[in-house]
């Protein structure tokens, strides 16, 4: 992650290639799409909040290069790069996803994630758009699809603080949940994450808070004991 941050990402900014610093290639829509939903999955992985923040910068950026507002798609190449004859926008999913379906989930995902109701705003309205041509072309459109499952659906946080937060999330995460992010922290108060807020290792105690749209359940301090609620609230939701 430290690699990615130093040789790709440099003032700020995406570069697709990096073999030769001086002659560095900016990034695609599909290299910021890629690249931050790798740094949302590792985060996921490794639980470093650094992640986070770094998806977000990038984010912010593609959203100034990319974004067209008249469409409410992103272009292929950014805007202020050098012309090209046509600069797509990219919506079909082929092999390979489109670029423009990764960022939706990306801004659907890290809007959760970061209490930025406006990127889930974004990410709402360009579904809305697909919408007429997911139901006649779903096999082309497959990412789309996959985006509107985690939007029909609540996303189920769960918050470990105290001591062994990473731990228990190991633990937690073992399972084959669905429609579930984890997050630990040692020292909540740390942390820039509106999810921790307020939340502390009640007695010094490792601490876990399972959340659904931020309205969390008692906090307990046994992994047996937020693997039940989640359990609970998988089968309230999706019957299993």
């Amino acid at each position: 992650c430290a690699f990615a941050t130093q040789a790709f990402v440099q003032e700020g900014k995406l570069n697709r290639t990096v073999a030769d610093a001086k002659e560095a290639i900016p990034g695609f829509l599909e290299d910021y799409a890629s690249f931050i939903q790798g740094l949302l999955d590792a985060h996921q992985a490794l639980q470093q909040e650094e992640l986070l923040q770094l998806a977000a910068q990038l984010m912010e950026v593609a959203m100034s290069a990319f974004w067209d507002a008249e469409e409410g798609f992103f272009f292929m190449k950014a805007q202020q790069g050098e012309a090209l004859i046509a600069n797509k926008k990219e919506i079909f999913d082929n092999v390979i996803p489109a670029g423009n379906s990764i960022m939706a989930r990306n801004l659907f995902r890290l809007g959760l994630i970061m209490g930025k109701n406006a990127w889930i705003e974004k990410a709402k309205e360009m579904m809305m758009v697909i919408m007429p041509l997911l139901q006649k072309e779903v096999q082309y459109l497959a990412n789309w699809a996959y985006l509107l499952g985690e939007m029909s659906f609540p996303i189920i946080e769960v918050a470990v603080v105290g001591p062994e937060a990473e731990a228990y999330v190991t633990s937690l995460a073992g399972k084959a949940y669905t429609h579930v992010l984890f997050f630990a922290m040692k020292e909540p108060e740390t942390s820039t994450l509106e999810l921790f807020r307020g939340r502390k290792a009640i007695g010094g105690q490792t601490t876990v808070y399972v959340c659904v749209d931020r309205a969390c359940q008692m906090p307990v301090h046994t992994i047996a004991e937020a693997a039940a609620m989640i359990d609970q609230l998988q089968e309230k939701h999706f019957g299993a």
